[in-house]
């Protein structure tokens, strides 16, 4: 068992590692992207700008119809069963559906970009023209979502780092900011933001089909004849089809709290709740990055009932999770002041400070959870996942409607916070009951141990203390990342760090296995 899980776990690492420097790289892009904008463009054109990008990614999302989870569970366990002939019919009866709905969603809202655009509390004069260019880009976004993702489920990492998390944040981040400096509006900054799904989505295109012909290549001749089309589109749609429910519910619990905020206050708060709640993308990179590879890792044990090996990658991989986001969290937490004047001084407020220490306690807990979600979902259980991300939707779309105009944008913090710690909590019931696959183990208790003694203990000191200033703050992180790090490294055999030890070289090469 230990060898089996220990061949998994350095898959894992391999692309895990390799996933993080390309979120790495997206997550500090996208963290600057929101620095440039909110000290180069007004208070209300930032929150108009926020407000729009986040309803086109809840669209795109929709749109790509959980394709991309369904390729994730379907292509390598059909490799895994021998079922080589149906791999080209499998992409198709993925590909097509998502390409209708894309479309027909361009259409409709470029159709609609007046009400929509009155809809979102965009500026009259220039948010219908912002939509219809959202709507032209639109068919790029999601084909893009759908080549990175068939690229994942093969086990192949590197295109998704360079095309998706190096390439387009570069050249978002500099489009964005020539389109600041220059003094455009709304619907020039949109134009910046968005071109670059155009340039992108075709090179992720180029590079899975390269990947596809590759492994097909690789394929005996066929003994059986392929699946007829119609089995293998119900095969995988009813697997597809919740997954695309629990996708949009998932990003609208990501997003919609920036719509909501918009609609229900003013476009400013919008902009200071985005600015508040950016740190979040940076924690996530080491989540995003393991969770990407454990997808088709999960689908693997799971085809060969390995549970043992099964819960050991689960727990080892909520312990990396931890290792690499909770100091973010910590981090940000214990300088939050600091962190709030890089987006300007008009940024730090009571109610920013407030939604930044609660939006930081829920990320902990999220991650501590684990990868609960994706195994319930390489499980087939689909329909749980959907069941909990409805219902986190719910606590926060109710929770918003309710607290923000009460309170403002920490109310919409509260109301998320509840949202991904119930979900996170059911996830992990579910596992625990149905798959076998609980206590989170050793591994979590070291880490949790070490962040909260080497950093949270620290800058907690220091803040009762009065000492925040950057002169201050910044060399006590550095220590505390020292300290940190050689204690994860005196626990390196319960964490299993050594499956890092054999570097990135074979990330792609060995996913086949």
């Amino acid at each position: 068992m230990t060898d089996h899980s220990d061949k998994h776990l350095k898959k894992v690492a391999k692309g895990g590692a390799l996933g993080l420097v390309g979120a790495g790289f997206s997550g500090i892009s996208g963290f600057l992207l929101v620095g440039v904008v909110t000290n180069m463009v007004s208070l209300e054109t930032s929150g108009h700008l926020f407000t729009l990008t986040s309803a086109f990614l809840l669209v795109s999302s929709l749109c790509v119809l959980g394709a991309d989870t369904g390729l994730a569970r379907f292509l390598l366990r059909f490799e895994k069963h021998e079922r080589h002939a149906d791999i080209p019919g499998l992409i198709r009866v993925a590909a097509q559906p998502v390409a209708l709905v894309t479309f027909a969603a361009a259409g409709i809202t470029f159709g609609l970009a007046d009400p929509l655009a009155d809809l979102l509390s965009l500026d009259p004069s220039t948010g219908p023209s912002a939509v219809r260019v959202m709507a032209l880009v639109l068919p790029a976004a999601v084909a893009l979502l759908f080549f990175v993702a068939g690229s994942l489920a093969f086990g192949s990492v590197r295109g998704m780092v360079l095309v998706d998390q190096t390439l387009r944040p570069t050249l978002q981040l500099v489009a964005v900011w020539v389109a600041a400096a220059t003094g455009a509006g709304l619907v020039g900054l949109t134009w910046a933001w968005s071109l670059t799904f155009v340039v992108a989505a075709p090179l992720a295109g180029v590079m899975f089909l390269a990947i596809t012909r590759r492994r097909r290549e690789g394929y005996p001749e066929p003994s059986t004849r392929p699946t007829d089309r119609r089995a293998l589109a119900k095969e995988f749609w009813a697997f597809a089809w919740p997954r695309s429910i629990t996708r949009m519910a998932q990003m609208a619990i990501q997003r919609l709290d920036i719509v909501l905020i918009a609609a229900l206050s003013t476009a400013a708060n919008a902009a200071l709740y985005t600015a508040a709640t950016r740190f979040i993308v940076v924690g996530q990179m080491a989540n995003q990055a393991i969770q990407q590879v454990l997808l088709p890792r999960f689908a693997t044990l799971i085809a060969e009932d390995d549970i043992d090996s099964l819960r050991r990658v689960y727990q080892l991989s909520t312990a990396w999770s931890m290792a690499l986001s909770w100091p973010v969290y910590v981090g940000v937490a214990g300088c939050v002041h600091l962190y709030l004047r890089i987006f300007g001084r008009s940024y730090d407020t009571f109610d920013t400070t407030l939604t930044v220490l609660i939006m930081a306690a829920a990320m902990m807990i999220s991650v501590a959870v684990g990868p609960a979600d994706s195994l319930l979902l390489m499980a087939g259980r689909s329909g749980l996942s959907l069941a909990n991300t409805f219902i986190a939707l719910a606590i926060d779309v109710v929770g918003c409607i309710i607290l923000i105009p009460l309170v403002g944008v920490w109310g919409a913090a509260i109301a998320w916070a509840l949202a991904v710690a119930t979900r996170g909590l059911l996830g992990l019931l579910q596992i625990r009951f149905l798959l076998r696959i609980g206590g989170l183990g050793t591994p979590v208790l070291i880490v949790m141990a070490a962040v909260l003694g080497t950093i949270a203990l620290p800058l907690g000191v220091a803040n009762a203390m009065g000492y925040t200033s950057w002169s201050i703050m910044l060399p006590l992180l550095g220590v505390c990342a020292i300290v940190y790090t050689g204690v994860l490294l005196l626990a390196g055999r319960p964490l299993a760090l050594d499956a890092f030890l054999p570097g990135l070289a074979s990330t792609d090469k060995d996913a086949r296995s």
